[in-house]
């Protein structure tokens, strides 16, 4: 059959008379030939499409829907710097308390250092004395005259980048740069300055000269491929971040570069010399791994005699505001320093306060060890013997450096070929209190009825005197608006009686007319927690942000304040651009990182973010960074909080249960975090005892609900590889057959054993009896998979046939709600055009056979389009289906790339930030109210009909949907139905129409748009 004889045209139009509230668009092919009657696949046992008209359809999808966005070239960065910089500012700060002193510690200085760089510092900078007309001067290189200097550096053979930092002094100055091949003495790149104008590859008569500053510094980067592109060597230039040289031809062809070359008359200077070169493997999860083969900063590195002590002169140290991590083979072994001084005067209790301290290190005061730190836990420690009042007192902080040894596991499969993965500081404070205090506070709603939300708030009180305390406890708070400091009120109060130690009170009080947080009002509350003494004085005041809201699953449906609600969303992995930033950002990224992962997140229509962060597999970690939960209260985003207890994958002894509850205590108030995980996928339970999966459960069950009911619990995002058949517990998943036939898989491709596991969705399951732990079906505890319907080369048969008996009982469950936790539809090239020169160019990744079987052959670099194309179409198709059937949401892996040295294919922006098709399709398949046919049907047959349904999500409403079907050549309507006065009912909820027979006469592809509008 040949496909396209007619083609049809889209025109996207509004209704003239109204805007739609929903938008949404179906592709389909039409053909005469009887056997696409029925429901048809793309690829599959009812599929009529031959590869090539496969790829001729995902080529006008490509088209049509880049058309339909308006991002025909697929170029749009989805999070750029002016608008996470407007997000940063709408971020209000959180209030101090009052009474007690709270003294926030955002600005240190820091070393990143070990024993022996200071002396080898001073060998690196004697080989520059004694050269002719050139000195080492505050930190740069200087030429004051005539001179020439050489570097030779490892070889490097692939793809690099070399970046420096160059200041013209004098508009005489003229300078050259080279990268060489000492073998040849040819240039591999050639740069010239004369008049302030800077030339690359100067011979070339067409070139213009690039304007500098004059006594500014300028940053100059070169990213080099000497892999034969297009048979031509070539580079990219960049001056101040700015593109100047896009991919352009080397200077002359080398066989590889292993040498720098400096030359300039007087008036240059040169600092921060950085380059890193890129090594291909034959791993295809390892593509390529990074190594530094020039470090040059001009500077002595400060001895580190004495660092902790007052009197050591830190004016060479860098300042910086915490967070702040380091990592990556560049400072591989140096571990940070930290130092900063705080005037106070008189206290009676003093607690300094920690985020983090990770992966461990010391904390010391006035030059005494006041906390040895071997953990990754929040700190708050005591530190009232070692300061002095009424006098300035100096803090000093060390974090180890982290290298992933083998006893602390192994790279992930998406990690890079670099064990150093971040090692970071978090924010600190110090708290100055009376000796009786409160010590932490867990707010949450415990129920909403009839407008009232009842309200338990757990208040633990230290008391530190000889004697015993009596006063009492109030609970004031008031809408967190522009009036919060004029709207406090009182809502509780208890009389406190405590000794020596610690005490816990409870505290259980309504609120009428609460205004909730929810993700489209994210109303807040300040709350403010006060002691008085005996005599009505307030003696201490611990104040937090926080949000009157419930999550729950009655029926089996995910609700938020007691309504039907779904989680939508995404996740992050961590690996962050730019490459040579990637794994010292891992863990701990700069604020612009954070504002930017939850506008992607916000921009893609999504209402949750998922925190999956992780480096290494065989033992627990996860990030635990407040800062995400302080934005999404603000942008109402909903998180699945992944902490450092978590583990990625293996035994599920390996999670950190005893400690999870301290990293809970970090976040607990937030409103946003509405679910804890407490592992991904531990995936050795199919090749062990079934005990092993009650075990788990309950050991997990007791870590955190007991901490706090009053948010869902996912034991792991993959209850697949439990031994559990069904949602009661009653029944295994079939016998040992099929456990041996899914342990098999262990060691293979987890992308293979992951559509293994979507095969026992079609399986009918008939298991043995079981009685299942208690845990398993415990308050909170929700159910959810790694569901790839269309992922991993699966064919569109198993869309059709989704969900089969083993996911069905989970989905028919009256108790507990059903996610996707992660699920990976299918991958999507990046547009490579934007980038070129990056050491992932063009470069495929381990998942690249999955075209196979989804499409029928791999697609080439020049077919990106297609990819996205296919990536988009599959995932819309999947999701509203998994709507259809009641999923309560999804998460999509990943929300941007960077994982697998940036090869990773599947998520729905590409490394740099440009969003691919499958970012616009989630705007649209998120909608609260979605239209669209009710199956998966790719090809209509001549009695094919089409069935429209709407999916609602919130209340009862009544809307007009209008269904036009377009041609491709004149852009014409081919057919229109019109359904007036359809109810929709409230909740989560499915509505069919009628069905109507399209008037298609020609063969060919056709557009079918779906617009709800308000019934007028």
């Amino acid at each position: 059959m040949k496909i396209f004889s007619v083609l049809a045209f889209v025109i996207v139009c509004c209704n003239l008379y109204a805007q739609p509230i929903s938008k949404s668009f179906e592709l389909r092919y039409f053909t005469p030939d009887t056997l696409a009657n029925g429901e048809t696949d793309f690829k599959g046992e009812t599929s009529v499409f031959t590869t090539d008209e496969r790829i001729d359809f995902l080529s006008y999808y490509a088209d049509e829907v880049s058309d339909y966005y308006d991002d025909q070239n697929l170029n749009t960065e989805i999070a750029p710097e002016k608008d996470v910089k407007k997000l940063m500012a709408s971020i209000k700060p959180l209030p101090l308390p009052e009474v007690r002193t709270r003294i926030k510690l955002d600005e240190w200085r820091v070393l990143s250092s070990c024993p022996g760089q200071h002396e080898a510092s001073l060998w690196e900078l004697s080989k520059y004395k004694g050269a002719e007309n050139m000195v080492v001067k505050d930190g740069a290189m200087c030429f004051i005259g005539d001179a020439k200097w050489k570097w030779d550096i490892d070889v490097q053979t692939w793809r690099f980048s070399l970046g420096c930092k160059i200041r013209l002094m004098e508009k005489s100055c003229k300078a050259g740069f080279m990268l060489l091949d000492n073998a040849t003495n040819k240039a591999f790149v050639k740069i010239e300055i004369r008049e302030n104008n800077l030339f690359y590859d100067s011979n070339r008569e067409k070139e213009e000269g690039v304007p500098l500053g004059q006594n500014v510094w300028h940053e100059i980067k070169i990213e080099g491929s000497l892999d034969n592109f297009n048979e031509t060597q070539r580079y990219n230039l960049y001056i101040d971040g700015i593109l100047i040289a896009d991919f352009v031809p080397s200077t002359e062809d080398v066989n590889w570069v292993n040498s720098i070359e400096i030359s300039s008359s007087s008036g240059l200077e040169i600092d921060e010399l950085w380059g890193i070169g890129y090594q291909r493997t034959t791993q295809e999860r390892y593509p390529f791994y990074p190594a530094t083969f020039i470090d040059e900063n001009f500077e002595q590195k400060p001895s580190l005699d004495g660092w902790q002590t007052a009197f050591y002169d830190d004016r060479q140290w860098r300042k910086t505001n915490l967070p702040f991590g380091q990592g990556s083979e560049r400072y591989k072994g140096e571990d940070l320093y930290f130092r900063n001084k705080v005037k106070i005067h008189n206290f009676k209790r003093a607690y300094l306060n920690v985020e983090a301290i990770d992966p461990g290190g010391e904390i010391w005061v006035n030059g005494k060890l006041a906390g040895l730190v071997k953990d990754r836990y929040p700190i708050k420690l005591d530190i009232t013997k070692y300061l002095n009042p009424y006098s300035e007192n100096q803090l000093a902080v060390k974090v180890n450096h982290f290298y992933l040894s083998p006893s602390e596991g192994q790279p992930n499969p998406h990690s890079a070929l670099d064990n150093n993965a971040t090692w970071f500081a978090g924010r600190v404070w110090l708290d100055l209190t009376d000796e009786t205090f409160v010590d932490d506070v867990f707010f949450y709603t415990k129920n909403l009825k009839d407008g009232v939300a009842v309200i338990q708030t757990d208040v633990s009180v230290q008391h530190k005197g000889a004697l015993g305390f009596k006063g009492m406890i109030k609970v004031k708070m008031g809408v967190w608006d522009e009036n919060f400091d004029n709207n406090l009120m009182e809502v509780a109060e208890k009389p406190l009686l405590i000794g020596p130690g610690k005490k816990n009170i409870n505290i259980l009080f309504s609120v009428k007319n609460p205004k909730l947080w929810e993700p489209n009002s994210p109303n807040l509350y300040k709350v403010v927690i006060e002691i008085l003494n005996k005599d009505g004085i307030t003696i201490d005041v611990h104040v937090f942000i926080t949000g009157i809201r419930t999550v729950s699953q009655e029926g089996g449906t995910f609700r938020l304040n007691g309504k039907p609600f779904m989680l939508n969303g995404t996740q992050i992995m961590g690996f962050r651009s730019p490459i040579e930033k990637m794994m010292i950002w891992f863990r701990c990224p700069p604020e612009e990182w954070v504002a930017k992962e939850m506008l992607m997140t916000q921009n893609m229509n999504c209402n949750m973010l998922r925190i999956h962060v992780h480096g290494w597999k065989g033992k627990a970690v996860g990030v635990n960074d407040p800062r995400y939960a302080e934005y999404a209260d603000q942008m109402g985003i909903m998180i699945i909080s992944c902490p450092p207890a978590w583990i990625r994958e293996g035994d599920w002894g390996q999670v950190d249960f005893e400690g999870y509850h301290k990293y809970m205590k970090q976040t607990q108030n937030h409103p946003s975090i509405v679910m804890w995980e407490i592992a991904n996928h531990p995936n050795t339970f199919n090749i062990n005892e079934a005990y092993e999966s009650d075990l788990f459960s309950e050991t997990a069950y007791n870590a955190v609900y007991p901490y706090d009911p009053s948010r869902l619990i996912s034991i792991t995002s993959h209850i697949a590889h439990l031994s559990y058949g069904n949602d009661y517990g009653t029944l295994d998943k079939g016998g040992r057959s099929l456990l041996e036939a899914i342990g098999q898989v262990q060691t293979l491709d987890p992308g293979n054993q992951m559509a293994l596991n979507a095969e026992i969705g079609e399986t009918n399951l008939e298991g043995n009896r079981i009685v299942a732990t208690r845990a398993w079906t415990a308050p909170m505890v929700t159910r959810g998979n790694q569901d790839v319907a269309t992922g991993y080369g699966a064919e569109w048969s198993q869309l059709r046939k989704w969900p089969g008996a083993y996911r069905q009982s989970f989905l028919d469950s009256n108790e507990r709600a059903y996610f996707n936790f992660e699920h990976q539809e299918s991958i999507g090239q990046p547009n490579w055009n934007l980038c070129k020169g990056k050491p992932w160019y063009l470069l495929q990744s381990y998942e690249w056979d999955y075209d196979k079987g989804s499409i029928g052959r791999r697609l080439t670099t020049n077919e990106w389009r297609e990819s996205q194309a296919w990536q988009a179409f599959s995932a819309y198709e999947a999701i509203k289906k998994m709507r259809m059937l009641d999923y309560d949401g999804f998460s999509w892996c990943s929300l941007h790339g960077g994982s697998n040295m940036g090869t990773y294919k599947k998520p729905a922006i590409d490394f740099l930030g440009h969003g691919k098709l499958v970012y616009h399709i989630h705007k649209t398949v998120f909608q609260s109210i979605l239209a669209g046919s009710n199956n998966v049907d790719v090809v209509y047959g001549p009695d094919d009909k089409i069935t429209p349904m709407i999916l609602n999500i919130g209340d009862e409403r009544t809307v007009m949907l209008t269904v036009i079907v377009r041609d491709k050549f004149e852009g014409k309507v081919i057919d229109k139905k019109v359904y007036k006065n359809v109810k929709l009912n409230a909740g989560r909820t499915i509505t069919e129409l009628a069905c109507f027979l399209p008037n298609l006469k020609q063969k060919g592809m056709y557009f079918i748009e779906y617009l709800v509008n308000e019934n007028k």
